[in-house]
Parts: C-alpha cells; structure tokens; sequence
C-alpha cells in the first residue's frame, strides 16, 4: 500500500494544525481568567481555592501553544538519505547531502525571512553566521571518518552544539522546524 501526501495538502493540514493551536490557546487563556476570577471573588466571599498553582500551569501552556514550535526530527542510520528526504521536502538542494558528505552536526531548520546559516557552540563562543556553501564544505565529513568516530563515541565538531539554518519557505512559515540529526 502507498500512502502519498501531496504537499500542498500536507501544508494545508499544518496550516490547521496551527488555527487549532491557536484556538485552544485562546480557551486556556479564557479558563485561566475565569478560574482566576473565581479565586478573587471567593477571596471576599467563602475564601479563596488555592489555585493559583493551576492558574499559572494553564497559563503557560496557554503560551506554549501560541508561541511554540511543531519540531519533526529526523532519525536513521548512516547514509541512508535522512538529509536528501529533507531537501526534498523543502523543493531545494539546501542541507548537505551526496553520495559521499554526511552532516556532521545537529540542524535545526526553520522560518527565517533571510537564507542564513548560524552556528551555535558549546564552549560560550559567540554563534557564526556563515552562508550555505560554507556551512556545507565546514561541517559535513567523509563517511569513513563518520563511522570511525561513531565507534569511538567522539564528535566531529565537539565545540558546536547546533546549526539554525533559516529560510523563507512557506512550509517553515507554518511554525514548523525540521531537525536534522547528524548521524550520517
């Protein structure tokens, strides 16, 4: 059986998945006013009912729906075409990928008005703004040198933590970010 989702479907489904995200924030927003209400009013009434700590909870996720992200990571084994399936949902050669190169660190691609690459390190270095061809001659490695320091449990860039890499493409638009693992 072949299941096949064109994309502008697939991006009218995220599109709904973001109106309901935002609807149901919009209620928990509301709930979390009225129990607050509840709580003044019973303040000069019987006493207050002490959810205060429920107010806040329902707050937040309130927040985190209307602000937050929908990530799909993308896992596999090495070469075995994690970063071409990403370009090809994108519709553009974008993230290394070849018969050869592997990613060699975490990506994370998102919505930006401007194509840009920013490396982000671990050792409180301030992140390096680099464009595509350079992301992709620094940071991806030959399949070898992948394996071996896969069995060395070592990382081909130990000092960086992540890539973003931003791009105007209607489908990060969405609140989507793809993340992009850096097994090969």
């Amino acid at each position: 059986m072949n299941y096949q989702v064109g994309t502008d479907q697939f991006i009218n489904d995220l599109e709904r998945v973001s109106q309901v995200r935002s609807e149901i924030s919009i209620c928990l927003s509301r709930i979390a006013d009225t129990i607050n209400q509840a709580e003044l009013a019973g303040d000069t009434s019987s006493g207050k009912l002490s959810l205060i700590r429920d107010i806040e909870d329902i707050t937040a996720a309130s927040k985190n729906l209307r602000n937050g992200v929908f990530r799909l990571l993308v896992l596999g084994d090495m070469k075995r075409g994690k970063s071409t399936f990403l370009n090809a949902l994108i519709g553009e050669n974008l993230l290394p990928s070849d018969v050869n190169p592997c990613t060699a660190v975490l990506t994370i691609l998102r919505y930006g008005a401007e194509k840009k690459v920013t490396i982000h390190f671990n050792d409180g270095k301030s992140p390096q703004q680099l464009d595509f061809q350079t992301f992709k001659y620094k940071y991806t490695i030959d399949p070898a040198e992948a394996k071996k320091l896969e069995q060395e449990q070592k990382q081909a860039f130990p000092d960086v933590d992540y890539a973003v890499v931003e791009y105007p493409l209607t489908l990060l638009e969405k609140g989507i970010e793809i993340v992009d693992s850096p097994s090969c």
